[in-house]
């Protein structure tokens, strides 16, 4: 092989390893750039965790209560049993509650998890039915299915921002391990991420 064709061949190689140097140090920068520290993460956590447990009973617990002079549960009824929400709880329909899970929750966590319960449902599968929770009735105002309720929610444990430990960032993603505190006042720890939008950072688990 004459002695040009060698020099081009390596000029290529050596062009291509720079590149690729180049390409991977870029992917590098993107993955940390939102990189936090624990105080940075513990700031967020005890900034969204409040707003979180609200939103949590809305969701998942006893939800928002009914305006008076409506019936009860009635046991002989099967399938969603709608009430009026009484309008001074500040929700009047459902895109006050999508606004405040939204500034919660991450985009990805609500549209393939939380929407189906709160405001879609699904009840392909007849063994376990899914009403929505919530939605506008006929004139605008907001209703919910008093019989829906998750069995397992008996209230939320509480997670401590001051144990925060942030274990990983991958692009818009960071990774954290804290602690909470359960019912039996025993501690556990348990994982979480944290999402960062347009609008801020979210957390893309759930958190009771």
């Amino acid at each position: 092989m004459k002695k040009p064709i060698v020099k081009k061949i390596l000029i290529a190689v050596a062009i291509l390893l720079v590149a690729a140097l180049i390409t991977s140090g870029v992917i590098l920068i993107l993955k940390n750039k939102n990189k936090l520290s624990d105080n940075e993460a513990e700031k967020i956590l005890s900034e969204l965790l409040p707003k979180a447990e609200k939103v949590n009973e809305i969701i998942w617990g006893e939800g928002l209560p009914v305006a008076e002079g409506q019936d009860g549960i009635i046991e002989s009824v099967t399938g969603p049993q709608y009430r009026l929400v009484d309008s001074s709880c500040g929700y009047s329909n459902t895109e006050d509650i999508a606004k405040a899970v939204a500034e919660v929750y991450s985009t990805s966590y609500i549209e393939n998890d939380l929407n189906k319960i709160l405001f879609e449902g699904d009840t392909e599968d007849v063994r376990f039915m899914l009403y929505q929770r919530y939605k506008n009735n006929d004139d605008g105002n907001l209703i919910i299915n008093i019989v829906q309720k998750e069995n397992e929610y008996v209230g939320q444990n509480k997670i401590d921002p001051s144990t925060v430990k942030v274990t990983g960032v991958n692009f818009d993603e960071v990774y954290l391990s804290v602690e909470q505190t359960l019912f039996d006042g025993s501690t556990a720890e348990i994982k979480l991420t944290l999402v960062k939008e347009k609008s801020g950072w979210r957390l893309n688990d759930p958190t009771y």
